[in-house]
């Protein structure tokens, strides 16, 4: 989330995981799309702060790796896969609704 959010960046920082060396989902995906490019761990091993480097994977993520729109998509399958599983006790289907994420 901290790698797209405009208004996370505005309150904790832009794009923190890259900067602090975190291997998050969207981080190791797009590591594993290309092994032999070592943009992303370069950048994490160096942990970077500078917001140019860190534009550069966000944009790689993004474009070359399709890491955020693949993200999404297995939140998703989950989330229906969690339904399924639940489907017949409200409560968890109310707590379900409350942490889905609008986008």
């Amino acid at each position: 989330m901290n790698l797209q959010s405009d208004e996370y960046a505005a309150n904790k920082g832009f794009a923190e995981d890259l900067s602090n060396g975190k291997s998050s989902f969207p981080i190791v995906h797009g590591i594993l799309q290309q092994p032999e490019n070592q943009l992303i761990m370069n950048i994490l091993q160096k942990r970077s702060k500078t917001p140019t480097l860190k534009n550069h994977a966000i944009k790689y993520l993004r474009n070359t790796a399709i890491s955020f729109d693949y993200t999404l998509a297995m939140l998703k399958k989950l989330e229906q896969q969690a339904r399924g599983e639940i489907e017949r006790n409200p409560i968890l289907f109310a707590l379900l609704d409350k942490l889905h994420v609008y986008v």
